[in-house]
C-alpha cells in the first residue's frame, strides 16, 4: 500500500461546478496557478490523499479543502488526518 498527497485547483464557475482541475505537487505550483487565474474564476484549493495497492488500483481517496485564511482542517473528509507538515503550509490568498 502507498498512500500520497497532492494538491489540486478546482476553478468552478459562478453555479459552483468545476469547470477545469489540476493536479500539482507542491504549494508554489498551487499558489502560482491561483495567481494566473485571479479574478477569472473561483479557485478551491484542496489535499488530495491517495492510497494505492501494489497493483496500483485506487482504493482511498480524500480530501482536504483549504479555509479561506490558508490553513486546513486537521482531518480530511473521509478522516484520516493529515501530516502535520501540510497543515503548516498555509497558501497564500
Amino acid at each position: 500500500m502507498v498512500v500520497t498527497f497532492e494538491w489540486v485547483a478546482q476553478e468552478r464557475d459562478e453555479h459552483g461546478d468545476i469547470i477545469h482541475l489540476e493536479h500539482y505537487p507542491s504549494r508554489s505550483e498551487v499558489e502560482a496557478h491561483q495567481r494566473l487565474h485571479d479574478g477569472c474564476s473561483s479557485v478551491l484549493i484542496s489535499l488530495v490523499r491517495e492510497e494505492v495497492d501494489a497493483e496500483g488500483n485506487l482504493l482511498d481517496r480524500q480530501y482536504a479543502h483549504m479555509a479561506d485564511d490558508g490553513t486546513l482542517p486537521a482531518a480530511l473528509d473521509g478522516g484520516a488526518r493529515i501530516p502535520a507538515f501540510y497543515r503548516q503550509v498555509q497558501v497564500r490568498r
